[in-house]
């Protein structure tokens, strides 16, 4: 990458912080989980027998039970160094969820992992494995709250040097995770707020998901009596693909909208078809009337409004009727840095992806300015990454 090139977005990252004022709003606020519409696997042991082990699992090491608690049944590990594993080969987008429980006594713990078909083949050696994924959950060493610790690698590995995302939580309730690859990304949601997302390509297939729970220390209690609860996992994969569309470029525009009561041949859809827009699996992809960022490494917008009356018009009356009737519809735009990658002198891995995603940002950030200019509703505006 040209030292010009990389001077560029290293401003960009600087003025990140020096450009938003008053409330901070973001994906973290307003993106929503978006479970796969094609179930894989899902097992909410309604049908296993209390006191015996669920028939979707492969036990590797250790012993277990499906227990019931709070009118659920759960996973219930019958001593600490349980290993569990579900081989599945999932598709390039898909989405992971469950729902856990911790007790307090011995600070108990459970990770969960997605594998690679070596790490599935070194389950076989006691568990472990190189994995992409490695989400730890339970209570704090103290006792006083719970906690997660998402890790995570394009490149398989068996060590993650340190944690992507840490979350603490409430004690005493269950919580709700769930991932979603789309895009090349891998956002983690807890109870149904998003706290971490990354670029995510994994470099091989991943074969299968691995369950491991243990404690933190010794205690009277039985680990039995006081352990990580699990249930409610699903894992799906999405009908409709969204990255492909304008994914070359250095922006896109989605309209974001529910589409499952819209007839076949509403009037709508006949507008958004003449737009030129492509109906995608949460909405649809709309044209942007040209390449908003011209210059590589800039986050300038070079589109002049009066030329684009017309295309403003049409875009403003498009989500005027989609608010109409829907009235959480909104417009997303999503910003690329493809350039960062594609320069002679590419960056290292880790600066890159800081490079590419702040690159992004800014850009997203930029065109939605540039379309309020255009009439559009701040309100109705989201931005991504």
């Amino acid at each position: 990458m040209s030292r010009a090139l990389s001077h560029q977005v290293v401003v960009a990252m600087l003025l990140c912080s020096a450009i938003s004022y008053g409330q901070i709003v973001g994906g973290a606020e307003r993106v929503k989980f978006e479970p796969g519409d094609v179930t894989l696997f899902a097992e909410d042991f309604s049908s296993v027998p209390v006191g015996e082990p669920s028939p979707s699992f492969k036990l590797m090491r250790g012993s277990y039970e499906i227990a019931e608690f709070q009118g659920k049944k759960w996973i219930r590990p019958l001593d600490i160094d349980l290993w569990l594993l579900k081989p599945i080969k999932l598709p390039e987008e898909f989405s992971v969820e469950f729902t856990f429980y911790a007790f307090k006594e011995g600070a108990p713990r459970m990770r969960f992992f997605l594998h690679s078909s070596k790490g599935l083949a070194e389950w076989g050696f006691g568990g472990g494995g190189e994995r992409f994924v490695q989400l730890e959950v339970g209570r704090e060493h103290e006792g006083e709250r719970d906690f997660l610790d998402f890790r995570v690698s394009e490149k398989p590995t068996d060590y993650f040097p340190s944690p992507t995302a840490r979350q603490n939580l409430k004690p005493n309730q269950t919580h709700q995770i769930s991932l979603q690859v789309r895009r090349g990304q891998l956002s983690l949601f807890v109870n149904g707020q998003r706290v971490a997302l990354v670029p995510f390509q994994p470099q091989s297939p991943i074969e299968g998901v691995g369950f491991y729970w243990t404690r933190t220390y010794e205690t009277k209690t039985p680990y039995r009596d006081a352990p990580v609860l699990l249930t409610n996992l699903r894992i799906a994969t999405y009908s409709k693909r969204e990255f492909a569309l304008g994914r070359s470029g250095t922006a896109q525009l989605l309209l974001v909208m529910d589409k499952t009561k819209l007839e076949e041949k509403h009037p709508f859809r006949e507008a958004l078809k003449k737009f030129g827009a492509v109906e995608i699996g949460r909405g649809w992809w709309l044209p942007l009337p040209s390449e908003p960022f011209v210059e590589p490494g800039t986050w300038q917008v070079k589109l002049d409004i009066k030329a684009y009356e017309q295309w403003s018009k049409t875009l403003k009356d498009i989500l005027s009727q989609a608010k109409q009737m829907q009235p959480d519809a909104y417009l997303l735009v999503e910003g690329f840095a493809p350039e960062i990658f594609e320069a002679k002198e590419k960056p290292t891995e880790f600066w890159g992806r800081q490079l590419e995603f702040w690159l992004a940002a800014l850009r997203a950030n930029a065109l939605a300015l540039w379309l309020v200019k255009c009439g559009i509703a701040p309100e109705d505006l989201r931005t991504a990454p």
